[in-house]
This record gives structure tokens, sequence and C-alpha cells, in this order.
């Protein structure tokens, strides 16, 4: 009897399309809950590591059950098409169960937020649940489409790996449109509709080529009959032989499938907590998701093409364990080592995870579909043998995705766990290569194996033990030399370090690379402020709930007031609790206060599932754009802890705006006030030890209009441990406490007037839109807001003290101005006998010392003075030292073209401006295609009266970056003192169109359209 026909090449082609897309839609659903579920189960971590856990569970008993249907039911492809439609329409119903979800945890006595373990726990294994059905189903696809393309037992591993392949390259086309374009664009409720709506697609045109196969309508080739390769054809060991394999080898397949598994999404894991602070995890994760996944796609083609005609050996299984051993350690040290040698700044994200991550799992692609071809006996049972080798290896990856999270990384650091996964590699590849061995050659092999693991455990001895600090941690120049690291934890959720400046002696707490606390004198400032706001302003504040713990600052600023009771602190990594040890001089020593509580949770999802109600929220959150800390900038959490204030609670939040576009930030204001409409906006600034400016907002929501009881807070300021508190900041009486208000509620909706609202489905703070874009937020932003504080206080004293009150306040009130504008060293002279304003000026003369004795560090690094340089800019009233440190960079490196534009920079600062026009010519000379320092040497020219000139650097440079705001501006100028105001116009214009707030260009253009009126008039 003839052997069952398959399908036609165009068929089987457009059923090859319909697993490309599945793929694709697959990994947009994965990106979208590994969001979602954020809300849930809390940490960004958390959550990818419990959706790919659920996903991995799901494929594997998917892939299980599919492999024993795919072998018995006949219509497979009428199977896969019902398949795609169930989880198209699970997928619509996600967003629903999460909401009911959230809904009914905070309902569960059992699961009060003091039972940490119980309540994470349930919350896991209830998202897990939701999970996993359609990952299941997603499981099945393959063994269902690799039983109904395979018509002969020669063409197994060619069909597996091109099925595998397809759909993993159209899981890296799904990874990369989430991750990049389509949740920061459509929200992830569309995207959601977008990959449903695909997947029925998907789903009726399987089923419509099911039905036209089932009916005959397809034309279909006869294929050869395989012949036997020695013994009898059938027997096992004639289909071992046939496969490469040594007689009594078959069993080991199954537990090499499961290793790699576990190896390939602990190395994901692994990956991603040492990639991640080179970005924002919006990005990271949907970068390094994309780039795995790409590589295995590519490996996999690799076998179809490449290595699928030598059968499935089990010494090139073997190699490829050895040498999947060999990537991954060398990969993650070259990277490593190349980005924390550059000259200037580490290598972004996308060098780094292709240096990492490509080559790697390039060799993990190999491995599946190799295995999958060694294991299967016949056509016959190939929908068995797929499924079971799919199911061991996803059980692996389950193993995977939580071991580093929550046993290697807290344990032995995330270097150390990549060694033991490489080495892992190793074990395995010479277990293989030995049991393929005759016993002539399984000395030789062991031998061999054995030299290769010496080579590989000698490879890591040498390798630095600090390569995840190297590239975890800013601009290596920032920790080299001048700061000592004094603590370093790689924790479950993140990398908390601690370094000490040599020089000012200020101490930086970083979270997974980025600053989150230091105990510089501006920080301190904000921290102290954000924990008075609401004990100040709260009638009876005797319970604080403290959202991030931090370092401790604040928390331990607020058990100071004699009115709070108790100060709960919520934070999701236990780290910081040994961190804050470190940090116990700028702390209070907060472990050790009997007020002071900590709670290791998630923040948002502990005040979710709590029951009780608090007086006073403080959020001492991370930026927005950080990966764990956008959910709560949204709506939906403002309207938690809403719902668990007391009916006169006060919420304070923190809300950086560094790094944030004016755009964003009154994104984050104006989604604030929708849920608080009584906010106010409050600001404290400084000069830090290394005389740089800073400055920090608080957003403060009260139950009704704000009114503050300035006799109440002079109370509480008076108590000893309050005052002694505070007095180093300035803070200690209602004077220091009343001049950081900008603005109440009216000013504030004013400004933000209409715009976006940050939401859990589209946080547009956290992504780089078309918001992002623009003016970005500094000092001089808030000054435009500034309103007298005079309106909102009441019981100030007698007529005297009041009148005392104001004229202070007004005094101070010019003095900030100054600040805002940093114009420090004016705002000093105007209050020179204020202790705060005294310290600002020391704080000044204290950074011209610091510049100087940093730059004792680095006098032989140019590197390490450009840094320093441009730093020395930052201080203000600072002249001389940037130019002398530039100038020492060039001594060292005399053809920097960036030190020589810094130093004309420098130099057109001081008026100093044919010495900047020498320079400016040097840097092009060396970079000519640079297009600031054409803009810039054109104003240099300008200023000395040399406008042709300057009008040709700017055309050079708007030619070079059409969107250079200064050089257009400049053009738009000129042409009006030349008289050409159409065409001046039309330059201020388009600036304008790209900074609506560019004050300069706006009265400039208002000048170029008179003149256009007055020349059209006839005047």
């Amino acid at each position: 009897m003839a052997p069952p026909l398959g399908p036609a090449v165009g068929f089987r082609l457009a059923v090859y399309g319909a697993f490309f897309l599945s793929g694709a839609t697959a990994l947009v659903l994965e990106i979208l809950w590994s969001r979602q579920f954020v809300t849930v189960l809390g940490a960004s971590t958390y959550s990818i590591s419990v959706v790919l856990c659920a996903f991995m569970a799901g494929l594997g008993v998917g892939s299980w059950l599919g492999g024993r249907l795919a072998d018995r039911f006949p219509h497979r492809l009428l199977m896969y098409g019902t398949i795609q439609a169930v989880i198209a329409l699970w997928a619509m119903g996600v967003p629903l169960l999460l909401a009911a979800l959230r809904w009914w945890l905070p309902r569960v006595a059992l699961l009060a937020p003091e039972s940490v373990l119980l309540s994470m726990g349930a919350r896991v294994v209830i998202s897990f649940g939701i999970l996993f059905v359609p990952c299941a189903l997603m499981g099945a696809t393959l063994p269902l489409l690799t039983r109904f393309c395979t018509e002969s037992r020669e063409v197994i591993g060619a069909r597996v790996s091109l099925l595998y392949a397809l759909n993993t390259l159209g899981a890296t086309l799904g990874c990369f449109a989430a991750g990049y374009w389509l949740i920061d664009t459509l929200g992830v409720s569309v995207t959601n509709q977008a990959a449903v709506g695909t997947n029925l697609l998907i789903a009726a045109g399987a089923l419509a080529l099911g039905f036209k196969y089932r009916r005959g309508k397809v034309p279909l080739p006869v294929r050869p009959a395989a012949a036997p390769v020695g013994g009898a054809a059938g027997s096992p060991a004639a289909a071992a032989q046939a496969r490469g394999l040594p007689p009594g080898t078959r069993g080991l397949l199954l537990p090499v499938a499961f290793v790699s598994g576990l190896a390939a999404l602990s190395c994901e894991m692994l990956w991603l907590r040492y990639l991640g602070p080179l970005a924002n995890m919006a990005y990271t994760f949907p970068t390094i998701l994309g780039i795995y996944l790409l590589g295995i796609g590519l490996g996999s083609l690799i076998y179809r093409y490449f290595l699928a005609r030598f059968g499935a050996s089990l010494r090139i299984l073997a190699g490829a364990q050895l040498l999947l051993g060999l990537t991954v350690v060398v990969c993650f040290a070259l990277g490593a080592l190349i980005s924390s040698s550059r000259a200037t700044i580490p290598l972004s994200l996308w060098p780094m995870t292709i240096i990492t991550v490509l080559a790697p799992t390039m060799v993990m692609g190999v491995v599946f579909p190799l295995i999958c071809a060694a294991y299967a006996r016949s056509v016959a049972t190939v929908g068995r043998s797929v499924g079971t080798v799919y199911a061991l290896n996803t059980l692996g990856t389950i193993v995977g995705s939580l071991i580093p999270v929550f046993v290697l990384v807290p344990v032995i650091g995330i270097q150390k766990s990549i060694l033991l996964i490489s080495l892992l590699y190793w074990i395995v590849g010479t277990t293989l290569l030995l049991a393929s061995a005759t016993r002539r050659k399984s000395l030789g092999l062991a031998c061999a194996g054995a030299a290769a693991l010496v080579v590989v455990l000698v490879f890591t001895l040498v390798i630095p033990p600090d390569l995840c600090q190297r590239v975890g941690l800013p601009f290596s120049v920032h920790l080299r030399r001048h700061r000592d690291i004094v603590f370093y934890r790689e924790g479950r959720t993140s990398t908390e370090t601690i370094v000490q400046d040599k020089v000012s002696k200020v101490k930086y707490l970083y979270m997974n690379g980025a600053v989150e606390v230091t105990t510089a004198y501006t920080e301190m400032v904000c921290f102290k402020l954000m924990a008075a706001l609401g004990p100040l302003l709260h009638a009876n504040p005797e319970e604080v709930l403290m959202i991030c713990f931090g370092g401790g600052i604040a928390s331990g600023a607020a058990a100071r007031y004699p009115d709070v009771k108790s100060v709960l602190a919520v934070d999701l990594e236990s780290s910081v609790l040994e961190g804050a040890k470190v940090l116990e001089e700028a702390n209070n020593s907060v472990l050790n206060d009997p007020k002071v509580r900590v709670a290791i949770d998630d923040g948002r999802n502990y005040v979710l599932m709590s029951r009780k109600k608090w007086p006073v929220i403080v959020s001492d959150s991370l930026h927005p754009k950080s990966s764990d800390a956008w959910v709560l900038y949204t709506r939906e959490f403002y309207q938690t802890i809403k719902e668990h204030l007391t009916d006169d609670g006060i919420y304070v939040q923190w809300v950086p705006f560094q790094e944030l576009s004016v755009a964003e930030y009154q994104s984050i204001v104006r989604t604030f006030q929708c849920v608080f409409p009584h906010a106010s906006l409050w600001y404290s600034h400084g000069v830090a030890e290394t005389g740089v400016y800073g400055g920090h907002t608080h957003l403060v929501g009260t139950a009704d209009r704000l009114t503050i009881d300035v006799g109440a807070m002079r109370e509480k300021l008076s108590a000893a441990e309050v005052n002694a508190d505070l007095r180093p900041w300035g803070l200690e009486n209602p004077l220091g406490i009343l001049e950081t208000f900008v603005c109440g509620e009216e000013r504030l909706r004013e400004w933000t007037g209409e715009g976006p609202i940050n939401t859990d489905d589209l946080p547009y703070v956290q992504y780089k839109t078309r918001y992002s874009a623009g003016p970005k937020c500094t000092g001089t932003t808030f000054l435009l807001l500034v309103e007298s504080v005079w309106p909102y206080v009441r019981n100030t004293g007698s007529e005297t003290e009041a009148q005392t009150l104001e004229r202070e306040l007004t005094l101070r009130a010019a003095a900030n101005a100054l600040m805002f504008a940093t114009q420090v060293p004016q705002a000093v002279a105007l209050l020179p006998e204020d202790a705060k304003f005294r310290k600002y000026g020391e704080n000044l003369a204290q950074g011209l010392k610091w510049v100087r004795g940093v730059a004792a560090y680095y006098a032989d690094s140019a590197v390490g003075l450009m840094w320093l340089a441009r730093r020395a800019m930052a201080v203000p009233g600072n002249r001389d030292q940037p130019v002398t440190l530039y100038r020492n960079a060039l001594a060292l490196e005399p053809d920097n073209a960036v030190a020589h534009h810094n130093l004309g920079f420098a130099l057109a600062s001081q008026g100093r401006f044919d010495e900047a026009v020498a320079h400016y010519l040097s840097a092009l000379r060396l970079d000519p295609d640079s297009a600031e320092t054409h803009s810039n040497l054109g104003m240099a020219l300008a200023a000395r009266g040399r406008t042709d000139e300057a009008m040709a650097e700017w055309a050079e440079a708007l030619r070079l970056d059409p969107g250079l705001t200064p050089a257009r501006r400049s053009m738009g100028i000129v042409l009006i003192d030349r008289g050409e105001f159409e065409a001046a116009a039309a330059h201020l214009s388009e600036v304008l169109a790209t900074n609506p707030s560019d004050n300069v260009a706006r009265r400039s253009l208002e000048v170029a359209l008179e003149g256009i009126r007055s020349r059209r008039s006839g005047r």
C-alpha cells in the first residue's frame, strides 16, 4: 500500500505563511501580557518571569497533547485553524479577566498584604492559570503542522527546523513590532485587538485550506519511499542507525532537551538583568527577546539548509552543546570588555545585545530541530515525537525562567550565574560526546572534552569579576578613580550599588545603573521636604505609607514627627535594607526606628490588596521612564491611592523632571489632576557639594482646596527632633517650607491644558512618543508657574508676624526666581545673611575645589578631563576651570574633535570669540560633518560681525541636520536685520513648530511679521 500523500508545494507555502504570522501574533501577545500583568504582579522582572513560565508551561503541555492528537487526528489543518480561533477569543478576554482579578483579589481576606507570601502566591497562581490555556493551544501547533507537512522519515529534521524557523522569525517580527511601535502608538487595548484580528484571519485561512485539503482539491505530489539503512526495516536498531545514533542512546535525548530549555531560558533571564540597565525596560525586553528569537530562527535555518543533510548525529548535538558553552561566556565577556574599554561612552543596548545574544542563540536554534530529528522513530509517530521533545524542552524553560530570578542571581550574582550555565552546557556536551564514541575512541574523546573544559575554566578564571558592574553602571569614568564602590548587591529584581565620591564624600545609590538616591545637599533637601509635606499639611498624620524605600532617607525623616505613630515603607527589592545600613547617617538609622516597618512587595499591589486607609501616602518612586515605576504614574494607580486615603487624606508624589520633555511632565501633572483635582506643585532646589544647581518637584493632592495652617506647621516644626533634622536643610521653620510652594490647582490646570493622560493602557511618559520631542524640563520651566503662597495660608499669627512672614516670602520669591534661572551668585547676594543661601554660596566655592580635587585623579586621561570640564561648565559662575581642563585634554589628545568643539564653546561663553573660532575650525577639520560645530561656529562669527560667513555655516549645519533649532533661529534673526522678513518668518515659524515655548523665536517672528505688514502697507 502506498504511503499517504503530502500537501502540494504551493499549498504548503500557504501553511508556512500562516505559521509565520501566528508566531508574530503569539509574541505580540506575550509582550502585551508581560506589560499587563505588571499591574497584578508588580515588578517587570516578576511579570516577565511569570509570563515566560506560563508561556513555556503552556507550550510544553500543549505540544505534548498536540503531538498525540497530530498522529491520531487526520484533519490536522482544521484543528490548527480552530486552535488559532480559540487563542484569539481567549486573548480578547484576558483584559477582562485581569480587571476581574484586580477587583476580586483585594476582597479575599486571606490575601491581605500583611501575608506577602500568600498574597503574591495567589496572584502568581491565578495569573499563571489565565495564561496557561492560550499558551497550551499555541504549543499544540508545532507538532500538528510538523505531522501535516512531513511525508517521509528523511525530511523530519528539515521540516521541523523550517517550521520552527518560520514561527520563530515571525515571533521576532511580532516582538519588535509590539515593543517599538504598536504599544507606544496604539496602546495595549488596540494592539491586543490587532493581534486578535490577525489570529482570526489566520484561523479563517487555515480552516479554508483545511476544508479544501479534506475535499481532496489539492494536487498532491507522490513522495518516494524511504529505503532502510541496514537491519530489519522499521526495527529500533535500524531506526537508530538511520538517525546516526549509537544503540541505546535515544534515551539521552529527552534529558538533553530538558537541560537545553533550562539553560536557554536561564540565559535569557540573565541577559535581561545584565543588559537591562542600558535602556528603558519598555525597549530592553523586546530588544533582547527579539534578538534572542532572531538568533534561534537563523540557527534553525542553518540546520535546515546546511546540517540536516548530515543526519541527526549525536556528535553534532554534542558539538552544538560544547559550542554553546563557549559562545555564552565568550560573548558575555567580549561585549562587556569592549563596552567598558571605550574611550567615551559604553556601547548602547543594540550593539551590546547583538554581541552578547546573537551567536549563542543561533547555536540554540540548531539544537531543537536536531534533537527532534534524532528522537523521531517514523513518520507515523513524528507528531508524538516532536511534541514530547517540545514538552521536555519547555519544561526546562519553566525552570530556567524562575531559577535565575529567585535562586542564582540573589545567591551567586549575574556573572557567576552566566558562567555556571556555560559550564552546564559543557557538561552536557561532554556527556554526549562520550556517549557517541566507540570504546576505542572514548578515551581520546574524554581527554578532548576534559581539555576543552579546562580551557573554558581557565578562561572564566581570567575574566575580570566585575563585568556586570562595568556594564551596568553608567559611563565607566563616573566610577573610576575618584569614586569607591562601598556596596554592591544583585537582588531578585534589581542591582543596587552605592558609591562614594572621594573628594566630596557624597554617596550615590544606583538602581539598575540609574542614580536614584544621593546624599548631596540638593537631594537631601528633596527627601526631607517630601517627608515633611504630608505630616505638616495634615491635621492628624498618625500613619504614613511610603511607597518605595530607596535609601530610607524620606522614611527616616517622616518618623521624626511626633504626630506620626508609624511609617510603613514598601519596596520591591530586599537588598535596599542592606544598602540602607550604608546610608545610616543620612536616613537617621531608619532600620533601628521602632516606628518604621518595611514590607518587601510591589507598592502598587500592596495598596491594591490592602483594606486599610492611610491619612498620608507618599510615593518616593523611581523615574517614570524606568521599568518598574511607570505603573506609579498612571490614572489607575492614582485612583487606587485615592481609594486608600482617609476622607481628609493627603498624597505626596516626587516627580523627577530630568530627562522629561515639558509635554511629558505636563502629562503626569494632568493625569494626577484628573484624580486629585486639588493638586499643588512644590519645588525644592539648591546647590550640591559639586557646585551644580539641581531641583526636584513634588505634587501634593489634598481632599479639598489647599489650605495651610501656619500655626500648626510652626508647632510641629518646633519639636526638637524635627527641628534638628530639618535645620541643616533650611526647612526648620514655616518660611523654609512655604518658599518651596510653586502654585495651586488653578494655575497648574491652566498650564497643563488639554492633552493626553497616562493610563495602564498607554503610559505616554514611559515611551518615546511625539510628546518626547520639544523643550526639556528645567528649573526655568517652573519659574513661569510661580504664584504667591499667601492666598493659601491661614493662622499666620499676629498682624506683625503675618506682615513679617509675607515680606520674607516676597524676598525669598525674588531670590528663588534667580535660582530657577541658575543665577545662584546673584541669589546668594540677595540674601547674604540667610543660612540656606549662605550654604548655597559655600557649596559653589566647594564645587570649585571639587573640580580641582577630581582633576588630580584624571591628569593623564583626556576622557576624564573632558567629562570633568562638562561638569565644571554646570557650576554657576565658573568661567576658567572648563577652559583649563579642555586645554589639558587637548595637550593629551591634540586631534580630539570633541575637545576642540567644547573648548570653543567654553571660550565663546566668555566672549573670547576669536579663540573660539580657531578651535571650532580645528574641530571641523577633524570632523567636517558636525552640524552642531557648524552652528556654534556661526554664532561666534556673527558675534564678530562676520554675518555672511555665519550664514554659510548655519546653512551647512541645517543641511546636515534640518532640525537644528539654534542655527535656524539665528538665521531668522540675521535675516530680519537684513530686511528679508519673509525668509526670516519661514525659519522662525519652523522653530516654533518644533519648540512652541521658544520666546526668542516668538518675539523675533513678531518683528518679522510686523516688517512684512509694514512693507505691504507701504510704511
